[in-house]
């Protein structure tokens, strides 16, 4: 027995790689180690009988223990898939008890059907998130879960739904849940409109957390062990098994996280804007749900947002009012045709996009409850209808209303609702989930108040069990309910109150748009006092750079997204404002004036909200701050009005342009102006100089090689007039001469100060007065002229220019210029010969390129770019390329790599004349061992530290974790910004999967090097 425990303890020994040489120098060590002839005798025993058992033991290892370890590794395994199918089954019995009913009557508590007999589909959107940081709707509807968790082949690891209250959000992700639990089934419940539920077969487990139950909790994974294993298992060590069992399923498994309501989640941090998300695996992917302004949150990146989907409203209205109805009424086909009459008859059709509006107001009309299309009537009258029902019984009684009380009915009773809404929508302790013992402990409400509210329906109560205890909690009926509740506390507050609590606050405006909505129904004077209290920040922040400048770069993303972001905020308040006027016309508010100064009217919004905005800009005629407009979005007498009666606050202007809005331009202290379209030269060069305040003018759609645009003369090349303050000269999507451009750099050239020119998509071209065969002497005499200017003041920012203007530049003292071509500076997705020509005449240090179609003009290029330091470039195979002295990184992505090729870039290596970090990234083609030989041949030179050098081997993946193995998942901590800038291209490097690939990282030596 003794025996086989040493033998046993030597296999371990000897399975642990260099331990064989390590038992073999012990030996040596003890044969040599002994000084007499009796040590040596009886050493030499010691290594004779450790040789035999060695040998024993190494026998025993190549075939029993294997046998043995194989059969615990299948063990485990069996086990591990065991408590799998338990988990699976719990979560799936768990989700099917708690998910399938759907409540149908706000008014009746507990009137629920199956949500497959209530289920219609919302119609969901993709929003397109573009480089700039703009966000755009695509009108590209989302009809199958294919289409909302995938990219082409590959799995998207993060998918946020948008949208408004109600608007179905939460009964998708409930429909979603269950879908999944059918997946597999051989006879599912119908999907109502995405056919293909076998695509959540790939998730092999959903988990889904509702963040509203979470807050202050930041880890996902913690919300999963409270919110769904608390939930299944009924003790305490049922848990703690089921928590080590949930870390290797995020680790092992394909597996969806749903989280529905970003929105009603904070951490206690107050800090994050997501919940933590890092302790989940590549091979999860996570589905959120939310208010947009949520999603506008600067805070958020691209990649935690990941594919972005809007949910816009019903697909088939008809088919949820039959449902509802069927569910109400004995004959749903009359009642359909007459609720369609109320409908039509009040004006309520808008509301019918909302599932949750839509559902209010057929019960309400079947409660006989007519409605006259406001939000805060709806409001009441669900609360009157739902008190009423208990009112008489509770023997609570009617106090007489104040003259400035909201309510007119249930007023104490409302009153005390609306404080507490108030506290837990507007205070620091936010929340849609409130605690039964703290509402009776605080004083909020009597417990009178808080039984007669839950028995009601305003408030519904739960009771979370933990293995330790049980807790009792209470909600409002639905978020909009504690949003108007907390709109109407703030209504019946003083002046001096809501100074003090708004007035330099922190609350973000678009957190409480639908509380301020509301309010404008109910007071809209005090309306207007809190959103200019909440709103002042957002447009005094605006007052740097509007976007007007889009340029599609990602090095412009990152300077440039705060701008973008504050557009966005910009148009966010606005569509607030336009909700605000729509419901105070509504609700009948008297005398009701919205304050607003900054406007932004775009060609693509419906028509009635441009009109509504419309109405506010002529309530706000003497007050513009801000006017953004599109082509014919309004009328010219408009423009020219807003400009007569604002002459003195109008700082920024986008307007298309005509002779009369340029004379009514003339003396303005507009400091930032657009203008789109052509428009006589004389009119413009008159114009300029006299706006005095002027620092950034946008020229848009203008073509300066008409005859309205005469060109300068060679010798009077410097005639434009600019205003003296200017700092940044824009012209976008325009045409121009050779000879007006160089006469407008002359003359920025001219200001005392650091000054910014941006072209994008800017063709140029001679003027048609000059002779083709005398292009290139004058173009060079431009030249000469631009030459003998001092022009080191001028930074240029360059999207799509044709090559004369790098002509006319070269050897220039511009102090930047900034290459944007496609992506970004020094950025380039495609390469083409004109490029070639220019970049070696420009003072690069770091170039990026993906598309490469000319690599050996590449080649040629290299050595010329003389200040090159960094250089990142994908190619389709191996090629010589020799390097400039001054490069010190080069990371290469290689679609085809032979180990041969592997061999001769080794061997270039040689040539580097300088200390150079190199890394690589291939496919493996063949035998891998060719690829490790060569890293052992590498290891012993004396000039190259092999920093890294991992074959990585995925051909195991199958299905969807196979899909994840994009070029992106190569990704390691060894990567860069930059680095995984250029991984992300996947699509235009190669669109295949990275399932066996190598990552070598290598420093070559200078010293060494000349020394070799």
């Amino acid at each position: 027995m003794k025996t086989y425990v040493r033998r046993t303890l030597i296999c371990e020994v000897l399975c642990l790689p260099g331990t064989q040489r390590f038992v073999t120098d012990d030996i040596q060590m003890a044969e040599y180690g002994g000084e007499g002839e009796g040590d040596k005798l009886q050493l030499e025993t010691v290594r004779m009988v450790l040789r035999e058992e060695i040998n024993e033991a190494l026998h025993d290892f190549s075939i029993g223990p294997v046998h043995k370890r194989d059969e615990r590794a299948n063990d485990i395994e069996a086990e591990y898939q065991q408590k799998c199918r338990d988990f699976l089954g719990r979560l799936k019995e768990y989700y099917k008890k708690t998910m399938k009913m759907l409540p149908v009557s706000p008014i009746w508590y507990g009137r629920e059907k199956s949500i497959m007999d209530i289920f219609v589909p919302i119609q969901l959107n993709h929003i397109a998130l573009e480089k700039n940081g703009s966000r755009r709707d695509t009108e590209q509807k989302v009809d199958t879960y294919k289409d909302m968790f995938y990219k082409n082949t590959t799995l998207s690891d993060r998918v946020s739904i948008q949208g408004d209250p109600g608007m179905g959000k939460t009964t998708f992700l409930a429909k979603l849940v269950l879908n999944w639990c059918d997946s597999d089934s051989t006879d599912p419940e119908p999907s109502s409109k995405f056919s293909d539920v076998e695509t959540l077969q790939n998730f092999r487990f959903l988990f889904h957390i509702k963040l509203r139950d979470s807050i202050g909790q930041s880890k996902v994974v913690n919300m999963i062990k409270t919110q769904i294993i608390d939930e299944i298992y009924f003790n305490e060590k049922q848990q703690r098994e089921a928590y080590d069992l949930l870390g290797s399923i995020l680790e092992r498994e394909t597996c969806l996280v749903t989280m529905d309501g970003l929105n009603e989640w904070t951490d206690h941090t107050q800090e994050n804007p997501i919940p933590k998300l890092y302790s989940l695996s590549k091979q999860c992917v996570v589905l959120t749900t939310s208010r947009p302004w949520k999603m506008a949150d600067k805070r958020i990146r691209d990649s935690e947002i990941g594919t972005l989907i809007e949910a816009v409203g019903i697909t088939e209205t008809e088919q949820l009012i039959r449902n509802l109805l069927r569910s109400m009424t004995e004959d749903d086909q009359v009642s359909y045709k007459e609720f369609m009459a109320y409908v039509k008859e009040s004006k309520l059709n808008h509301f019918l996009a909302s599932p949750w509006m839509l559902t209010l107001l057929v019960n309400l009309w079947v409660d006989k409850t007519f409605l006259s299309g406001s939000l805060c009537e709806i409001n009441k009258v669900l609360i009157y209808t739902l008190f009423n029902k208990e009112l008489p019984e509770d023997g609570l009684t009617e106090h007489i209303p104040s003259e400035n009380a909201v309510f007119e009915h249930h007023t104490e009773i409302c009153n005390a609702l609306a404080r507490v809404a108030f506290n837990f929508t507007i205070g620091s302790e936010k929340s849609l989930v409130l605690s039964k013992q703290d509402l009776l402990s605080t004083g909020m409400l009597s417990n009178k108040q808080l039984e007669f509210a839950i028995r009601s329906g305003v408030l519904s109560e739960r009771h979370c069990f933990s293995a330790a205890s049980c807790k009792s909690q209470v909600s409002f009926l639905h978020e909009t309910i504690q949003e108007f509740f907390a709109a109407s506390h703030i209504a019946t507050l003083p002046d001096d109150t809501i100074t003090n609590i708004f007035c330099k606050s922190k609350y973000n405006v678009l957190e409480i748009s639908h509380v301020i909505i509301y309010l404008s129904g109910l007071k809209c004077d005090v309306a207007n006092k809190v959103i200019q209290y909440l709103t002042e920040d957002v447009f005094n922040d605006v007052n740097t750079e509007l976007d007007w400048i889009r340029i599609g770069s990602d090095d412009t993303y990152t300077t440039l997204r705060y701008y973008v972001v504050n557009r966005l905020m910009l148009s966010l308040v606005q569509d607030i404002m336009i909700s605000c006027y729509q419901e105070a016309n509504v609700s009948r508010e008297k005398h009701f004036r919205l304050e607003m100064s900054d406007f932004i009217f775009k060609a693509n919004v419906n028509k009635k909200k441009n009109d509504d905005l419309l109405q506010i800009l002529m309530m706000n005629t003497s007050n513009i701050r801000t006017l953004s407009l599109e082509r014919s979005v309004i009328q010219e007498h408009t423009i020219l009005t807003v400009l007569q009666q604002s002459t003195h606050c109008i700082e920024r202007l986008k307007t298309p342009i005509s002779r009369a809005i340029i004379s009514a331009l003339h003396n303005l202290n507009v400091k930032q102006l657009a203008l789109i379209g052509n428009s006589d030269v004389s009119l413009f060069s008159e114009l300029l100089p006299s706006m005095i305040n002027l620092t950034l003018l946008l020229i848009e759609e203008s073509d300066f090689n008409k005859d309205n645009f005469p060109p300068p003369s060679v010798e009077n090349v410097s005639n434009v007039r600019l205003p003296i303050l200017l700092e940044h000269v824009a012209l976008l999507n325009c045409k121009i001469s050779l000879e007006w451009l160089c006469s407008l750099l002359i003359t920025l050239s001219s200001l005392d100060h650091h000054v910014k020119c941006t072209l994008s998509n800017v063709v140029l071209h001679l003027h048609k007065e000059t002779r083709r065969h005398e292009s290139r002497i004058h173009v060079s005499d431009l030249r000469s002229e631009i030459m003998s200017h001092d022009m080191s003041n001028i930074e240029i920012l360059v999207d799509n220019v044709s090559k004369e203007l790098f002509e006319i530049l070269r050897d220039t003292r511009v102090r930047i210029l900034d290459l944007r071509t496609a992506e970004c500076a020094l950025d380039l997705m495609k390469d083409s010969p004109g490029l070639y020509e220019t970049l070696p005449t420009i003072n690069i240090t770091s170039l990026n390129m993906t598309k490469i179609e000319h690599p050996d003009m590449l080649s040629q290029t290299l050595p010329l770019l003389t200040n090159l330091q960094q250089l990142r470039i994908c190619l389709k195979r191996y090629m010589e390329i020799k390097l400039p002295e001054s490069l010190k990184y080069v990371f290469i992505i290689y679609t085809t790599f032979s180990p041969t090729s592997l061999q001769n870039f080794v061997q270039d290596m040689y040539t580097a004349k300088q200390n150079v970090d190199f890394k690589l990234l291939f496919r493996v083609e063949g035998n891998e061992d060719e690829y490790t030989r060569i890293n052992q041949e590498v290891c012993k030179l004396d000039t190259v530290e092999v920093q890294q050098f991992d074959v990585v081997d995925k051909r195991h993946y199958c299905g969807v974790v196979a899909a994840t193995a994009t070029l992106f998942s190569t990704a390691d901590e060894t990567d860069d910004d930059f680095d995984k800038h250029l991984l992300r291209r996947e699509g235009y490097v190669d669109s295949r999967t990275w399932l066996h690939y190598c990552k070598i990282r290598l420093h070559v030596s200078l010293s060494e090097n000349l020394h070799r």
